[in-house]
């Protein structure tokens, strides 16, 4: 059984990890200054992430060799630097939402690196998969989470980036602990910390103007997606529900689509 006080005190050094970066990058002194702002969102996202991890005694080896090692070592990193590059940068459209889909693709292949669905044909197991069963379901993964970047995206450009930071984080517990209790504790821990990082967010959700906190959520979500991942295929997560927890984020678009009305007629009295 994982320690309650080390998983506190995990989520309490992710948080202001996290939080020490957002503050500083907002810029309470300039808060208009966009471009720090979409600098800071993607740093301070990884950065809770991965303090998150070490405080959980999580500390990646020398070498990848295990998914937890690949995705601390190797996605984190990637997906951190090349949000802070785009935000940097600033390349049109176009070239960024390519970036992204080549990063995108790249992150579950790395994280089944070695394992027996990547093994190649001349392994004789049931779990090995063909040419065709990588195409489809590395590519559906990889598009899947570049609909959701660009879904959550647009949602907090619209007013709702503190609503999509508290689904995060809402999600990201509830996937920790679905992983845990499927078989795979060390990765559904990772879960816990992360979701202080979205909660922090949250209330730094007021910082973020426009496409600043972009990153960030691109970030976000490819922790939360890595360790469904993770759950999925070297745990005993299902895939309906891993489906289920990766779209939750999204159930944040009902009230965009159907909205509430809250501004219902007076009653004048009832009949007789």
């Amino acid at each position: 059984m994982p320690d309650p006080f080390v998983i506190l005190q995990a989520m309490a050094a992710a948080a202001i990890a996290a939080a020490a970066i957002l503050i500083g990058s907002t810029g309470l002194k300039r808060p208009d200054d966009a471009g720090r702002a979409a600098l800071g969102w993607p740093l301070a996202i990884g950065a809770g992430f991965l303090t998150g991890a070490i405080a959980l005694g999580q500390r990646p080896g020398s070498l990848p060799g295990t998914d937890k090692d690949r995705l601390l070592l190797l996605v984190v990193p990637m997906v951190v630097i090349t949000e802070t590059v785009l935000a940097a940068a600033r390349p049109t459209a176009l070239w960024q939402w390519v970036t992204r889909l080549a990063m995108a693709a790249a992150i579950v292949p790395i994280l089944l690196h070695g394992s027996i669905y990547l093994a190649g044909p001349e392994f004789n197991s049931a779990d090995t998969w063909t040419t065709g069963q990588r195409v489809m379901i590395l590519g559906g993964i990889a598009m899947a989470l570049v609909i959701q970047w660009l879904s959550m995206m647009t949602l907090q450009e619209r007013g709702h980036a503190r609503a999509v930071w508290c689904a995060l984080a809402i999600t990201s517990i509830a996937a920790g602990v679905t992983t845990m209790l499927t078989g795979y504790m060390s990765a559904g821990m990772l879960g816990l910390p992360f979701a202080a990082v979205c909660g922090t967010a949250a209330f730094c959700g007021s910082a973020a103007r426009g496409r600043t906190a972009a990153g960030g959520i691109v970030v976000a979500l490819a922790c939360l997606g890595s360790i469904l991942v993770m759950g999925r295929f070297f745990g005993a997560l299902s895939s309906s529900r891993a489906l289920m927890l990766a779209a939750a984020p999204l159930l944040c678009w009902i009230k965009e689509c159907l909205p509430i009305r809250t501004d219902l007629p007076p009653r004048h009295g009832t009949d007789g």
